[in-house]
């Protein structure tokens, strides 16, 4: 580990432009910055503000027990160089790299795969988190983020509030920094006071298994350079050995609140055309896998697919499958599917012609196998 980079943040603190020691790759949108070390951490910084740091650290937890969770400080380890690009495609900038537990070669065994996403003379990115199971063994992983702000340079009387009409964490004194997890159902919210030594498993694995949101929290603006410390989760997800699960959070920055919660938005409809233009399809091996309907949104009409593993020895060699669209009331739409299918992959076209536009739901059954995902008609 190169200590240099990982500075106990007590010490850092104390200095009102923190700037974290050899940054591997960052870009500027001409409204904020981002930037990322070595070892994974993502900074945020605005450019309009004497390019203070807003975010100090922004880094993937992933738990499996309570002595086992993998963490910025105690684990990360480089594993492919943290590089920068122009994609010119979906977004202007990208960050990646590559993230493994060497650092202290204790479980649980993950990669972590890191992508920030970045649009010119925007106020958002996007943070995409591809957590492998590289362990001996299946592992319920919880995963989640560790956030240490410090907005407008300073740690004290950062306040958050979790806005549950949106799901969206802000963080703020004068100005706003929103959070929001788009892959999944936000949990656990936890915050509290900076304390030395609050890096350590047990503790780690407490905040994700949280179970509850914490609605407001402000730092204690008497202890100075301390400032808050926020934990957040999803839902465990059971992961075999090379397993993968995504993870999203937009991040966005705004002066007042209401242009944060529109930059979040705006964020979280550029990760609706990122995932229906990558249509990314993380299959799980052994497993039935639906995936998310492309395009996303739609006008009429979209592509819904689905895998069906090949059967065991003590399996019929065919699966009744059932494959229903609901509106947003819960109401059947239509049956697509049901029929006995055998192995192997099927993608359905579905046209909601003559249909409001709105949320819908498609819902996959298959023997004990039950999964619904959300997708938008929007004319």
């Amino acid at each position: 580990m190169k200590i240099s980079n990982k500075v106990p943040i007590v010490v850092l603190l104390s200095m009102v432009f923190i700037q974290e020691l050899q940054p591997q790759a960052a870009f500027q949108t001409g409204k904020i910055g981002i930037r990322v070390n070595e070892f994974g951490n993502i900074q945020l910084s605005v450019p309009a503000n004497q390019n203070l740091l807003n975010i100090y650290r922004t880094s993937i937890l992933v738990g499996v027990s309570t002595d086992q969770v993998f963490d910025y400080f105690n684990d990360s380890e480089n594993e492919d160089t943290v590089n920068f690009d122009t994609l010119g495609g979906f977004s202007d900038y990208r960050i990646y790299g590559a993230f493994n537990n060497n650092d202290s070669n204790l479980p649980p065994d993950v990669l972590v795969k890191l992508d920030v996403y970045g649009w010119k003379n925007a106020s958002y990115a996007l943070l995409k988190f591809n957590v492998q199971n590289k362990d001996t063994a299946s592992v319920n992983a919880v995963a989640g983020l560790e956030i240490i702000p410090q907005i407008e340079g300073t740690p004290e009387s950062d306040t958050v509030s979790y806005l549950f009409d949106s799901g969206i964490i802000d963080i703020f004194q004068e100005n706003h920094i929103g959070f929001k997890l788009l892959s999944d159902q936000l949990t656990s919210l936890k915050a509290f006071e900076y304390y030395d030594g609050f890096e350590n498993d047990s503790s780690f694995y407490s905040w994700l298994t949280y179970g509850t949101i914490d609605p407001f929290y402000t730092a204690n603006d008497t202890l100075a350079d301390n400032g808050a410390v926020i934990i957040t989760s999803q839902a465990p997800v059971l992961l075999n050995l090379q397993d993968s699960m995504i993870v999203y959070y937009a991040l966005a920055f705004g002066n007042t609140l209401d242009e944060m919660v529109s930059n979040i938005n705006t964020a979280e409809s550029k990760y609706i055309i990122i995932t229906s233009v990558n249509d990314e399809k993380p299959v799980i091996a052994g497993q039935i896998n639906l995936f998310q309907n492309y395009p996303n949104p739609f006008n009429p009409s979209t592509n819904i697919e689905f895998n069906i593993p090949e059967f065991t020895a003590e399996k019929q060699n065919l699966e009744f499958v059932e494959l229903k669209i609901f509106n947003i009331l819960g109401k059947e739409v239509t049956t697509l599917v049901a029929d006995y299918l055998a192995a192997g992959s099927y993608k359905y076209r579905w046209n909601g012609a003559g249909l409001a536009s709105g949320v819908y739901f498609y819902k996959l059954t298959a023997g004990s196998f039950t999964e619904t995902k959300k997708m938008i008609l929007l004319r």
